[in-house]
């Protein structure tokens, strides 16, 4: 996973407390993906200008359209649009007027492992008899006689292509799922991955995983755009 950036929160005279953003969000989406800013009724298209926030850290000057949308008072005070600030380590926020609770990371995040779904197996079948031709189909319910046969049709016809008379054994990567499914088999070995979402009310992640081992490959958030209505 992508190593997360933390971001110091400060309320008023209160202690200051992290949150945590991925990189390539901006600063707006990482305090929504927490829940901490209300302001923003153009949904973080970068056009309102009511973001506003002090900020301090490792920061470039404001854009033009930072100047255009603050008063030079504003940016002289340290105030700048968290829509068009990029999530930086070292960045510190000050929230005013607004109750503040340093928010989890959204639980998909999470580095322990989902349980795998499923598992890798190396198969060796018998190889085609000319005098007494089995179907590579029958060959595989045979060895595998408690799984159900689910196989594409892109499969079986590189089964067929690979089972010759000439051969004696055929050796096979297999993939079984966890209902005793077995939904590949050739001669390479595969990965299978599947995609888990969290909808949130102020944001949404989604999680690339691994599914013989549980891990998570990469995760990617956004704001919920519905949280402006």
């Amino acid at each position: 996973m992508d190593e997360l950036i933390k971001i110091e929160i400060t309320y008023d005279d209160k202690p200051s407390a992290p949150i945590w953003s991925y990189p390539g969000q901006n600063l707006w989406e990482a305090l929504v993906a927490h829940g901490l800013i209300t302001a923003g009724p153009c949904g973080g298209k970068r056009i309102c200008g009511k973001c506003k926030l002090k900020i301090e850290g490792p920061l470039n000057p404001p854009d033009e359209a930072e100047r255009y949308l603050l008063l030079p008072e504003e940016i002289k005070a340290g105030m700048r649009l968290a829509c068009r600030i990029p999530a930086t380590q070292g960045l510190k926020v000050f929230l005013e007027g607004q109750p503040f609770t340093a928010a989890p990371v959204p639980r998909l995040m999470s580095e322990t492992a989902a349980p795998p779904m499923v598992m890798h197996k190396k198969i060796y079948l018998p190889g085609q008899d000319r005098h007494n031709p089995v179907s590579i189909q029958e060959r595989l319910q045979k060895s595998l006689p408690n799984l159900h046969l689910n196989l594409s049709i892109a499969d079986l016809n590189e089964l067929h292509s690979l089972d010759r008379t000439d051969r004696p054994v055929l050796e096979l990567n297999a993939l079984l799922t966890e209902d005793r499914q077995l939904i590949y088999a050739g001669r390479s070995r595969q990965d299978l991955y599947g995609v888990a979402l969290d909808v949130g009310t102020t944001s949404l992640v989604g999680s690339l995983l691994d599914l013989e081992t549980g891990q998570t490959v990469a995760t990617t958030t956004m704001p919920n755009m519905q949280r402006v209505y």
